[in-house]
C-alpha cells in the first residue's frame, strides 16, 4: 500500500494537492518537513516528508531501533529516498495536543511519566538530555497515543549531521 502511495506521488511531484487527492489531510510542517494524515475506512496512519533533515533521519534510526518503546513513534515502512534530500516515511497515527499540554507544560507531562520510574521514557529522557542541541523539542514534536506522550521529532534538520545512506538501505531491510 505504502509504495503504490510513494509511487503515485511521486508521478505529481508529491504536491500537496496530489497528496490531498488521495485522501490525506495537511496536519502541519515546518522548515524542514510536512506531515499529512490518512484518516478513513477505519485506517489512520501520517505520512511525513522532510528535506535536508539529516537529525530526523538519526531519530528515525533510534525509533527504529526501539519499535517496543511506547514514547517513540512507530515506523510503519521504510524510508522512501525522494532525491535530492528529501525523504517521505509512513508513521502511526498520533493525537497533537490531547492532553493540554503546551508548551511550558511539556517537560512537566515528560517528567510525570519519567518519574512513574518506566525505563522506556528514562531511555527516550536519557538521549535527549544527552543532547544539549534538542532545540526542535516543543508541543507540536511530543504528540499522544492515548495519555502516553510521544516524541516525535526533538532535533532541528539544521544540524550538522550528514545525510548517512547506509541508514536508509538499513530502515528499508
Amino acid at each position: 500500500m505504502f509504495d503504490q502511495i510513494i509511487e503515485t506521488l511521486h508521478k505529481d511531484k508529491f504536491s500537496g494537492a496530489s497528496i490531498e487527492k488521495l485522501g490525506f489531510e495537511f496536519c502541519g510542517g515546518g522548515c524542514h518537513a510536512e506531515v499529512y494524515v490518512y484518516n478513513q475506512d477505519d485506517t489512520k496512519f501520517a505520512l511525513k516528508i522532510f528535506h535536508n533533515d539529516g537529525a530526523y533521519l538519526r531519530w528515525l534510526e533510534f525509533c527504529y531501533q526501539h519499535q517496543d518503546n511506547e514514547y517513540l513513534p512507530k515506523i510503519l515502512s521504510k524510508i522512501y529516498d525522494l532525491g535530492g534530500d528529501s525523504y517521505a516515511v509512513f508513521l502511526e497515527y498520533l493525537v497533537i495536543d490531547m492532553l493540554g499540554v503546551t508548551q511550558t507544560k511539556l517537560w512537566d507531562a515528560i517528567q510525570y511519566h519519567r518519574d512513574s520510574g518506566d525505563p522506556k521514557i528514562q531511555a527516550v529522557v536519557d538521549i535527549l538530555e544527552a543532547n544539549a542541541h534538542m532545540d526542535d523539542l516543543h508541543d507540536e514534536n511530543v504528540m499522544f497515543r492515548g495519555e502516553t506522550p510521544v516524541v516525535t521529532d526533538p532535533w532541528c534538520g539544521s544540524l550538522s549531521y550528514d545525510i548517512d545512506e547506509k541508514l536508509v538501505i538499513k530502515l528499508e531491510a
